[in-house]
C-alpha cells in the first residue's frame, strides 16, 4: 500500500466531510436550510423553471432523494409548481421571490464548490477521480445503494427528534 497516497486520500475525505458539517451547521443555524436545500435552490435559480427530472439531472441525484428536499422547499414556499394550461398536474417548478431573497443571503454550498473544482479539472483527471472513487467504494465494501442528498438524511433525522 502506498502510505503517502492513502494519507492524501484520507485527508481529502476528512476535509470534505469537515467542510460539509461546518457548512450544514451554519446554513441550518443562519438560514434554516440544509446544504441540500441550498444546493437545489441555487440550481433551480439558474433556470426559469425545471421539471423534477431536469432538476435531478442538474443536482446529480435521483428523483426520489430530490423529492424529499423539494417537498420541504415547497412547504416553506421557497419554490412552487408551475402549471401548464391544459394540464391539471404541475410539469415544472420555479423558485419563488421569497426563495430568491433567501438564496441571495446564502453562501455557496459545498456541492457547488466541489462542482466548480471538478469542472476546473481536465477530462482525464475527472475520469480518473471518478473511477478511483468508484473502485475505492467497491474495494471498501461500501454500499452502492441510492443515497440521499448530502446531509439531507441527517437534517430529516434531526427534524424528527
Amino acid at each position: 500500500m502506498l502510505k503517502e497516497e492513502f494519507q492524501i486520500v484520507l485527508n481529502a475525505i476528512r476535509k470534505i466531510v469537515h467542510d460539509i458539517r461546518l457548512s450544514s451547521s451554519a446554513s441550518e443555524k443562519n438560514m434554516g436550510l440544509s446544504t441540500a436545500q441550498i444546493f437545489v435552490l441555487h440550481r433551480l435559480a439558474q433556470h426559469e423553471s425545471m421539471s423534477i427530472l431536469e432538476l435531478s439531472q442538474a443536482t446529480f441525484t435521483n428523483e426520489s432523494s430530490l423529492e424529499v428536499v423539494v417537498s420541504k422547499l415547497i412547504d416553506r414556499r421557497l419554490i412552487e409548481y408551475v402549471y401548464t394550461s391544459g394540464f391539471s398536474s404541475p410539469a415544472k417548478m420555479k423558485i419563488t421571490s421569497q426563495g430568491s431573497y433567501l438564496l441571495d443571503k446564502c453562501p455557496s454550498s459545498v456541492q457547488q464548490r466541489l462542482m466548480l473544482g471538478f469542472s476546473k479539472m481536465t477530462e482525464e483527471q475527472q475520469r480518473s477521480l471518478a473511477e478511483g472513487l468508484k473502485v475505492l467504494m467497491e474495494k471498501s465494501n461500501m454500499s452502492d445503494e441510492v443515497t440521499p442528498m448530502l446531509l439531507e438524511d441527517l437534517a430529516t433525522l434531526e427534524e424528527e427528534l
